[in-house]
């Protein structure tokens, strides 16, 4: 316009944007500033800028890669984005990774393995042997995972696996189910990225959007529906008037409530006791946590996506040119501290719906090591309430809440 412009109305939350870019920058300058790490380092740009001119004059190339990042939150309930952060300095590197990156997601993709279990009947008690595995591929050669600690736990819970983030388990869960039920459930919640139909894509092998990938994970947290990001809600005039308004699309249900409540439950175990527990170094135990680490081959992207009840929020790092970042390299030592960061000081996190049980979902008491019921023999510590769709709950579950049991105490007493 001549005599004016336009004001644009975003759907960002000043506090919580300037707190991801904040975490990002002091979380990967913690990373470079660690004992070990071997790459070119952000604080020192100026003099390879210069060392860089002075070799463009002489016909050579010494281009430096910067270790990057990327945030994304938003709103699980209406797709709103909180915070974008595509790298951490859009002056010095014009790429916004957050919406424009294609990058392996690693072990964050096995949420959508784990749904489709869940969604498939197995019980998070159900035990699945985290064991070496050796699969035939059509180009004759043989596929065999491991796990980044270089270890076989044998049995397991599909809880512990998930929250331990075993590859073994997950591959076997996504062979099972076949990796093409696994796609089509992650393309409904959200992921637009092709994934490849072989055995490596059930542990984040295909690459994904990092928003894309938030996005979907909003579907388990906001109980099954799928949302679309929006970052504009409206544009007006000089005068004040309404030009353009970008409604809410109304979230679209894609996943039961039950399935999405009892692996979001899951993925409180990453936070509490497995991949993540960084995150309580920073959140107190007041706030509900939920998420998932994700690590790739060669430590060169390392992701934590995560939500509390009113946020869901995803953290990438690794360079443009995929490259190891540091030996041993974690999304839980790495990017899950950044998110952390932000959410503390992001003024997020009690959420105004509470993480309760809808209906249709049955809990019991449940003996840690043996997926079992617990009995009086059960030690406190190994004690937990685990959750089961209706129809796979225990037996004697199933009896109480038909009154069975409750009848035939009535009668003895």
């Amino acid at each position: 316009m001549r005599d004016g412009g336009y004001r644009i109305h975003t759907t960002l939350d000043p506090t919580l944007q300037r707190a991801a870019t904040t975490s990002l920058v002091e979380g990967l300058t913690r990373i470079e500033n660690a004992p070990g790490y071997s790459h070119p380092v952000w604080s020192r740009r100026q003099e390879a800028a210069a060392r860089r001119e002075s070799a463009n004059k002489r016909g050579q190339s010494t281009l430096a890669d910067y270790l990057q990042g990327a945030v994304v939150a938003m709103d699980p309930f209406t797709g709103d984005v909180r915070a974008l952060v595509g790298g951490r300095d859009y002056v010095n590197a014009p790429f916004n990774r957050a919406i424009d990156a294609k990058r392996q997601p690693g072990s964050a993709f096995k949420v959508f393995v784990y749904a489709a279990a869940v969604a498939d009947s197995m019980t998070p008690s159900a035990i699945v042997a985290d064991t070496a595995l050796a699969i035939p591929l059509p180009n004759r050669t043989t596929y065999r995972p491991s796990n980044s600690d270089g270890e076989f736990l044998g049995a397991l819970t599909l809880r512990t696996a998930l929250a331990r983030s075993r590859n073994p388990v997950a591959i076997q869960l996504a062979m099972n189910l076949g990796m093409d039920s696994v796609s089509e459930l992650a393309h409904r919640m959200g992921l637009d990225s092709d994934i490849a139909p072989y055995p490596s894509s059930a542990i984040g092998a295909s690459v994904v959007q990092p928003l894309d990938l938030v996005a979907a994970y909003a579907t388990v947290a906001n109980l099954g529906a799928r949302v679309e990001p929006r970052f504009i809600t409206h544009i007006e005039d000089a005068a004040g008037q309404t030009v353009w308004q970008n409604p809410i699309v109304a979230p679209r249900p894609v996943l039961d409530p039950g399935v999405a409540f009892i692996v979001r439950d899951m993925m409180r175990d990453v936070v509490e006791r497995g991949t993540a527990t960084s995150v309580r170094h920073q959140i107190p135990e007041s706030v509900p946590v939920a998420g998932k680490t994700g690590t790739t081959n060669d430590n060169t992207d390392v992701w934590f996506i995560g939500m509390t009840p009113d946020l869901v929020a995803g953290v990438w790092i690794g360079f443009d040119r995929p490259r190891t970042i540091t030996p041993g390299a974690a999304g839980g030592s790495l990017a899950a501290p950044i998110w952390a960061q932000m959410i503390a000081h992001g003024g997020t996190g009690a959420g105004r719906v509470p993480w309760t049980a809808p209906v249709g979902v049955f809990s019991a008491e449940l003996d840690r090591v043996t997926g079992r019921l617990a009995d009086p023999e059960t030690p406190p510590e190994a004690r937990y309430t685990e959750y089961f769709l209706g129809g796979t709950e225990p037996l004697p579950v199933r009896l109480d809440s038909w009154g069975v049991l409750r009848g035939r105490r009535s009668a003895i007493r």
